[in-house]
């Protein structure tokens, strides 16, 4: 996304830096709000002097658990119950990341380093089952008329979150240090799980307080099936032309988001040169809009299957294609502006929101496909990366 730059003397913050200086934009001082990261306690914030090959190890190393959980973690919520699988994962990703700062302060930094990869696997496989079961949930409760609207709302949830832990999380760098970040996510998370277990249910039939008119609504469509009682079709499901057919669009999709809300607070800090707190506050831009685009497409989508009457399968593929075209053509487009950061944050902006079209798409299909099976589907389907 930058133009390649021989630059034969740089600043002492680029010296200072193992990035391949080929790919780096030159260093330029920056008026305004937006400036060059400089520390007024060197010591404290280099405590860690890792380089970019063990800080890439440390944000991949996420996905290794993540990744090898998706279908074991789909299959443990329809057998031990979705509510009770979610609670557990939140709760003991929590902890594990307000434990995060406590051990490797303790620790020199290659065995820092190590430490820290471990524990992101774990994490990642504690957190591999949240879509596929959330998935899941929806086939036990989303009406098909609001499926759009409450799909693209989950969705919507991570970008919110998003926008708002990046901001949060430079501010805290900066003005508490980088522990805090650590106390904080690790607190939010375990309350969040402590909410979920106490309000959240299964399936409609297990909530105490659920109106009969909305019970009604929503079991009059599911023909008496259960999830956690369905047998499970491999020969089926592993034939099936849609499911494939939706794994190749996940493909498409997840690559893009998952590479930006992974480097892009790296890519604004060390390679535009931005300061960590307005790295933190760029990176919120796309991932505020990502949720706007999410809700929005999931009104539309509601809209035209119930009142315009257009048939669903027209209306998932208007979405699943317009929202991966214009995300794919935004990131290629930010690679052919140079270091113009204000046109990279806009295309990286456009794109990451586009990208969240596709949840009332390929991503809701899901539930009308295998409505009792959806959460293994879509586990299948976020494989693909």
């Amino acid at each position: 996304m930058v133009e390649i730059n021989h630059v034969q003397e740089r600043s002492n913050f680029l010296n200072s830096s193992t990035i391949e200086e080929k790919t780096v934009c030159p260093y330029k001082p920056i008026s305004g709000n937006i400036s060059i990261d400089v520390h007024e306690n060197e010591e404290e914030q280099v405590r860690y002097a890792w380089d970019e090959k063990s800080k890439g190890q440390i944000l991949g190393a996420y996905y290794i658990g993540y990744t090898i959980m998706q279908i074991p973690g789909a299959w443990a919520g329809q057998k031990y119950g979705h509510v009770k699988t979610l609670t557990i994962s939140f709760f003991a990703t929590g902890f594990l990341t307000s434990l995060i700062p406590c051990v490797i302060l303790q620790l020199e930094d290659a065995l820092a380093v190590k430490f820290f990869i471990f524990v992101r696997v774990l994490i990642g496989f504690l957190q591999g089952c949240i879509y596929p079961v959330f998935m899941g949930l929806w086939g036990s409760w989303a009406p098909s008329k609001e499926l759009s609207r409450l799909v693209s709302i989950q969705f919507a949830g991570a970008g919110i979150g998003m926008a708002v832990t990046y901001p949060i999380d430079g501010w805290l760098a900066k003005e508490l240090g980088w522990q805090s970040i650590f106390y904080f996510t690790g607190a939010v998370s375990m309350l969040f799980a402590a909410a979920l277990g106490y309000f959240c249910f299964d399936t409609p039939a297990e909530h105490k307080k659920i109106s009969q008119e909305e019970l009604t609504l929503i079991t009059s469509e599911r023909n008496g099936t259960k999830n956690e009682r369905l047998t499970i079709p491999w020969a089926s499901i592993m034939t099936s032309v849609p499911v494939w057919a939706i794994i190749l669009a996940h493909g498409a999709g997840n690559y893009g988001i998952f590479v930006m809300s992974s480097y892009m607070p790296s890519y604004l800090h060390e390679q535009i040169h931005f300061n960590i707190e307005s790295a933190a506050i760029l990176t919120a831009i796309p991932a505020l809009l990502n949720p706007v685009m999410t809700l929005l497409s999931g009104i539309v989508s509601d809209f035209l299957v119930g009142q315009r009457q257009m048939k669903t399968t027209t209306v998932r593929k208007i979405m699943s294609t317009s929202g991966l075209c214009v995300a794919g053509s935004s990131i290629a487009l930010a690679g052919h502006v140079g270091c113009n950061a204000p046109m990279i944050v806009f295309f990286l902006s456009f794109s990451l929101s586009f990208n969240g079209v596709t949840c009332s798409g390929f991503k809701a299909n899901h539930v009308e496909i295998a409505p009792g099976l959806s959460g293994l589907t879509f586990a299948m389907a976020r494989e693909t990366r």
